[in-house]
């Protein structure tokens, strides 16, 4: 591992579990006001979604690798575009898309299916942990859930697929899907680990905190993981451009050696 990954790695691991300790060595309420709607845990989600969402834009316009679908072929990474997209939707979600800022009403039909009573897609009744007992599709299309193993599966399995497997790295790598470091990956699945575990043994007084830091932690991973991106892109980008040119000189080069 260099020296950069393990910087990397450092300061990702300990900004997840100051997310952690900050929230549960304090008292109830200070835990609840940190965690509650538009205090400082939603607002550090919704910042590092808008950091990852700018960083993924700006390495779709500067990667010059596409994608190779077998029957289509991009100039572009469409996963980079994807990914900045779904983080500006979670800013977006995370500030309920402004209402709260511009004081706007949520219209009335969307009140009514959403358990907050806000405009926001995450908090719909369809998607919501919370209510009534919950059919086995509720289960399955919970917000919740359905983030966590996206997360894991982007930046865990896929990368330790393409370790494991020559057959699944091939295609990993010939769609050009982005490869978190595993190093890195492996914080994905190791807060949903932590999470689950908190959830266990957490008082009802704090009901949903543990929740709302999983998310938090997810968010800032995320950031992580697309400053790492962008800063590998560029050391590629430098060390191409550096070769080539090189390759005027090593050319004038031979050819001078021909009468």
């Amino acid at each position: 591992m260099t020296t950069k990954a393990r910087l990397f790695l450092g300061v990702l691991t300990l900004l997840s579990l100051l997310a952690y300790l900050a929230v549960f060595a304090s008292s109830p309420e200070t835990a609840n006001w940190l965690t509650h709607e538009d205090h400082l845990y939603e607002n550090i989600q919704a910042a590092s979604f808008l950091l990852a969402s700018i960083l993924f834009l700006i390495l779709y316009f500067r990667d010059q690798s596409g994608n190779d679908y077998v029957l289509v072929e991009t100039r572009r990474n469409a996963f980079f575009l994807a990914l900045a997209l779904m983080f500006f939707f979670g800013f977006a979600e995370e500030l309920s898309w402004g209402q709260r800022i511009f004081r706007w009403q949520t219209p009335a039909q969307l009140k009514e299916m959403n358990v907050q009573g806000e405009t926001t897609i995450h908090n719909l009744k369809l998607f919501d942990a919370r209510g009534a007992q919950k059919s086995f599709w509720d289960d399955v299309l919970n917000y919740g859930r359905v983030y966590a193993v996206f997360c894991s599966t982007f930046c865990f399995v896929i990368p330790l697929l393409d370790r494991s497997s020559r057959f699944l790295s091939k295609w990993i790598r010939r769609l050009n899907i982005p490869l978190v470091p595993l190093w890195m990956g492996v914080l994905f699945p190791l807060n949903s680990v932590t999470y689950k575990i908190l959830e266990l043994y957490c008082p009802n007084s704090l009901r949903r905190t543990p929740s709302e830091v999983k998310e938090t932690v997810f968010a800032i991973l995320f950031a992580g993981v697309s400053i790492w991106f962008l800063t590998e892109n560029r050391n590629h980008t430098e060390s191409i451009g550096a070769r080539e040119k090189q390759i005027p000189i090593s050319a004038a080069q031979s050819a001078s050696t021909f009468p």
